[in-house]
């Protein structure tokens, strides 16, 4: 597993710099009064991050006790945000967020508005990194919201728009996570003070999106900015963790010689600087380099070396991430007893905190062992937890572009809720300035009659200009009103907006008769492993957006996607004559749609479509996030149909052949069985 740094600036507000060695802290320590200790506690723990997260974690726990027992507030938020800290790091991101929750209750109740942006800010990121990208996001939001309150600091403004591109980035939004970066860098460049340091992350993660795009120039473009910028601060750490991500990017090139002459230098570096995580990373980079030369007693000796330095640490995800390139050295070099115990090893850590990303590398390593050894069915049973693995990932990454759309939808409803918020603030403004006037200039002309007409005049005239601002505020609420009606319209049938809207909810509804189909994508799991996880939600993005593009044009209702398969309806508006006619011109469309692009793209798709129709119940899912499905036999079935049809064809119930009006024509199949309901007469239609 290659790993490139993402340099986040404020990845972690606990971060600390090592100007005070531990040593010098500990000294302090003993000479300290029982107040002073907790801080001086939480300062070692933080010191430890990067060398010992076992040891962060013990000091973070004695800084609470003592902390608990002066009633010291403060510091025993910060102990629970250094506990979380020490969890992040080791990849337990469930029980950092359940410290960083302690943290931020404490925050509130005495009113610390800083340390409250601080962490949301952080649990944004722990958010982030478990793929609740619209939690980050509403955190995110939150911790500006208090930065626009109390503080006009560029500074402050640039970490936001940097942590708006590190989520942009999670789900591969690369033109608007690097616009996010840039906008950091213009707000660090109005600060004041030395950014340079803050500058040169986002030149480094402006660097690894580039090269996740394979526009390796450009990337070392970035990155090289960024190194000169921490060698002329002399920022070692940081001139370490560039130089390994430029070797890495030789490394993903191929460019071995490149790739050990950087890596060997951060390496020198981490060692010099003592950044033992740093140096984890640099020779498991290294020995990934003498693996792919097939220099297998060199690979595994760095590895080694990084898996020693993890297991010092106590970083549980570190260790399982060496232990699953060592299985693969050991793999590589048919030493199969030896990788076999890597790779189980490595699977046991990783199941410990559900790394499926390591877990869903080891059964493919497991897979090709068991099959070189001719023990197929062990070597299907991994390639099976490999496919279902691989899906599930699939799944959590693809879920804000494919989908998941409710959650970009929210995040969007929240954006347009805050500026209508923010009208409706300045409506009210605006009121009582109105009436402030009102009175003023009454005042005066009961004082002189002299100057009634003079007053007259401005008290018409700020009427005036009032209500052409209250007309334009409420003209851009309602704009914004009509965006949100917009977004509802791309989650929800029309019918159920028109419930919601009068009454506040909407309620099951039993539809006698619909028309469902089913697409879904053949050999999708095998296919996905051949593909990088980015290209495969794009070209997923891509055919289900013309899809949806499909259904729209011909009066259908989309109504889900799960994974690869696509679920669409017909009379969900209402019961039309043709309904069953629009669907099946859709599927048709759907094919033709699909052989065209195969002609014109390098990767080749297939769909199996079943379309049915009869008795459905339709109505929302969930109460914090709208989401509309349809349950019955009829989805079961038409699931059923999907199933037993044929790449690039559309197979309907006999329902549907009986019901299809004379321009469509089809195939006799015969009865076939379908599971748990016997023999079923089906056809395909003739494209």
């Amino acid at each position: 597993m290659r790993i490139n740094y993402i340099l986040a600036i404020t990845l972690f507000s606990f971060a600390v710099l090592f100007a005070q060695s531990i040593e010098n802290l500990k000294a302090k320590l003993e000479k300290a009064s029982a107040n002073d200790k907790p801080a001086l506690l939480n300062q070692i723990s933080a010191q430890y991050f990067s060398v010992d997260l076992n040891t962060a974690k013990e000091y973070a726990e004695l800084a609470l006790s003592q902390s608990e027992a002066n009633d010291d507030q403060l510091q025993i938020a910060e102990s629970y945000k250094n506990l979380a800290g020490a969890y992040y790091l080791a990849g337990i991101f469930d029980k950092s967020l359940e410290y960083y929750n302690h943290s931020l209750k404490i925050a509130q109740i005495v009113n610390d508005k800083i340390l409250e942006s601080k962490l949301l800010y952080n649990i944004g990121h722990v958010h982030l990194n478990l793929g609740n990208y619209s939690d980050a996001f509403l955190n995110y939001e939150k911790s500006f919201e208090i930065k626009r309150k109390f503080t006009d600091d560029p500074k402050e403004y640039a970490l936001s728009y940097s942590s708006l591109g590190m989520l942009k980035s999670k789900i591969s939004d690369h033109e608007s996570a690097i616009e996010y970066y840039l906008l950091a860098i213009e707000n660090f460049m109005k600060s004041d003070g030395d950014n340079s340091k803050n500058i040169a992350y986002n030149y480094n993660n402006i660097g690894t999106i580039y090269e996740r795009i394979n526009l390796y120039d450009k990337a070392l473009e970035y990155y090289e900015e960024a190194l000169a910028i921490f060698s002329e601060k002399e920022m070692i750490r940081e001139e370490g963790s560039a130089l390994t991500n430029i070797g890495v990017l030789y490394l993903n090139k191929k460019d071995f010689e490149n790739a050990k002459k950087y890596l060997l230098r951060s390496t020198k570096i981490k060692e010099d600087t003592k950044d033992m995580q740093g140096l984890s990373i640099a020779v498991q980079n290294l020995g990934t380099v003498h693996l792919f030369l097939n220099d297998y007693k060199k690979a595994i000796e760095y590895l080694n070396k990084s898996l020693d330095l993890e297991v010092s640490m106590n970083s549980v995800y570190g260790q399982a991430s060496v232990l699953s390139t060592i299985g693969q050295a050991y793999l590589k070099n048919k030493q199969y007893k030896k990788a076999e115990e890597f790779l189980q090893n490595s699977k046991k850590l990783a199941e410990t905190i559900d790394a499926k990303d390591i877990l869903v590398e080891v059964e493919h390593f497991l897979a090709n062992l068991y099959k070189d050894l001719n023990k197929s069915n062990l070597a299907y049973e991994a390639l099976s937890r490999y496919a279902s693995l691989k899906d599930t990932i699939f799944s959590i990454h693809s879920a804000q572009k494919i989908s998941d759309l409710q959650n970009q939808n929210m995040i969007k409803e929240k954006i347009i809720e805050n500026e209508i918020l923010k009208k409706e603030d300045e409506l009210k403004t605006l009121e009582i300035s109105k009436q402030k006037n009102y009175i003023f200039l009454t005042l005066i002309m009961l004082a002189a009659a002299v100057i009634v007409a003079i007053t007259l005049f401005i008290f018409l005239s700020l009427r005036r200009n009032t209500l052409k601002k209250l007309n334009e505020a409420h003209a851009q609420i309602s704009a914004q009103k009509n965006k949100a009606d917009q977004l509802l319209k791309n989650v929800l049938p029309q019918n159920v907006i028109d419930e919601l809207n009068q009454y506040g909810e909407s309620k099951p509804k039993y539809f006698e008769n619909m028309a469902v189909l089913i697409a879904d994508i053949v050999d999708f799991t095998f296919k996905s492993a051949e593909l990088h996880p980015e290209k495969l939600i794009d070209e997923l993005n891509d055919i289900f957006s013309a899809f949806d593009r499909i259904i729209l044009k011909n009066g259908c209702e989309r109504i889900k996607t799960i994974g690869d398969a696509y679920m669409a309806v017909s009379g969900i508006e209402k019961k039309t004559e043709d309904m069953i006619e629009r669907l099946l011109v859709s599927a048709n469309q759907f094919i033709e749609y699909l052989e065209t692009r195969n002609q014109e793209k390098g990767i080749i798709w297939k769909i199996r479509v079943g379309v049915h129709t009869g008795p459905v119940i339709g109505g929302i899912v969930g109460k914090q996030k709208y989401i509309y499905d349809v349950f019955g036999d009829t989805i079961n079935m038409t699931t059923r149909l999907m199933q037993l049809s044929e790449p690039m064809k559309i197979n309907v119930s006999e329902k549907v052949y009986s019901m299809a009006n004379s321009n469509f024509e089809f195939t006799k199949r015969g009865e076939i069985d379908v599971k748990g309901k016997g023999k079923s007469a089906m056809f395909f239609l003739d494209l």
